[in-house]
């Protein structure tokens, strides 16, 4: 009888294991089977993509980033997301003292760069020179 009770036990955990091995295997579809799968998540938009939905004007994102990548490199920023937010900020910052839409500074920063300042000053020079070189740029606020 003791050795039957072994087998017993064996056998009942064999079953517990083929189970945990099989639910393993299907993972949470196997489980889930029948119920509908959740949306998947909507991708995050990236920092030019945002920016394109502040900047006045509604610029495409292929156009802020064209501008965007010589000016970074200019000030020597790092070209990852949080840079890109920070000179946005700034220049819509900018846009809304001067009334300069954000990308024909930016287009004016990449053709024009103030070496030897950071790039919240040469933004702010920039402003100055496009409105010296652009007389009929409207004023801001």
């Amino acid at each position: 009888m003791k050795g039957c009770a072994k087998v017993g036990c064996l056998g009942l955990l064999g079953v517990v294991l083929l189970g945990v091995i099989i639910s393993a295997f299907e993972g949470p579809a196997g489980r889930d089977a029948g119920r509908p799968a959740p949306p998947p998540a909507a991708p995050s938009p990236t920092a030019v993509g945002v920016l394109s939905g502040r900047f006045a004007g509604n610029p495409p994102s292929d156009r802020i980033e064209l501008a965007m990548t010589p000016v970074l490199a200019a000030y020597d920023l790092p070209e990852d997301e949080e840079h890109r937010l920070r000179v946005g900020s700034v220049l819509i910052a900018l846009r809304e003292e001067s009334g300069i839409p954000e990308i024909l500074l930016l287009e004016y920063m990449g053709r024009h760069p103030f070496p030897g300042v950071t790039f919240a000053e040469a933004a702010a020079l920039a402003a100055v020179a496009y409105k010296v070189d652009h007389p009929g740029a409207s004023g801001g606020g």
